[in-house]
């Protein structure tokens, strides 16, 4: 808050406000453009005082603002959390799934079984009409779940992104 004093324009009149440290420099009219000296301090402190206390003009509210703040705000949030907590357990799934070592037990029963064990679970398997389409096997079906999981978790953290971007867009909309 700064005191303005009144200064009358030598040629028109008209008052302009000046500022202390404005004070024995060359000022312009803003109503004629006429340049004249502003007077010394001394003199200046004896014209007519004003202080700067006038409002602020309000700035309007903007819809858009709110909107996109509290959207991509929502939008960090469920998204975030949700993607994170979906990749860390569909990670937890895949590292779970050890099919090296799964296959060297599986390749190991199949040493220790009889002629008739493996026949009986040849005919137990299922194919897919005849043309040797093997079932995935349940430990594998769990590992391609967990990637099908992790790239679902990838878009929810796109989501979240794009949440984020909004939010910071939300700063630089005009209105308050």
């Amino acid at each position: 808050m700064s005191t303005r004093y009144l200064f009358p324009c030598p040629n028109c009149g008209s008052k302009i406000g000046l500022l202390p440290v404005q004070a024995g420099q060359e000022i312009e009219c803003e109503k004629c453009h006429n340049s004249c000296e502003a007077p010394k301090l001394g003199s200046l402190k004896q014209l007519a005082a004003v202080s700067d206390t006038l409002p602020r003009p309000l700035v309007p509210e903007s819809g858009l603002k709110r909107t996109l703040f509290a959207t991509g705000f929502a939008l960090v949030i469920f998204m975030g959390i949700s993607g994170a907590a979906i990749y860390f357990y569909a990670a937890g799934m895949i590292r779970d799934v050890q099919l090296e070592k799964q296959a060297e037990i599986w390749n190991q029963e199949f040493d220790q079984k009889s002629a008739s064990e493996l026949l009986s679970d040849w005919t137990a398997m299922k194919v897919d009409a005849g043309l040797g389409e093997w079932e995935e096997q349940p430990i594998a079906l769990y590992r391609t779940h967990g990637l099908n999981l992790q790239k679902f978790a990838y878009g929810l953290l796109g989501l979240a992104g794009i949440g984020g971007l909004m939010t910071l867009v939300s700063f630089f909309v005009k209105g308050r």
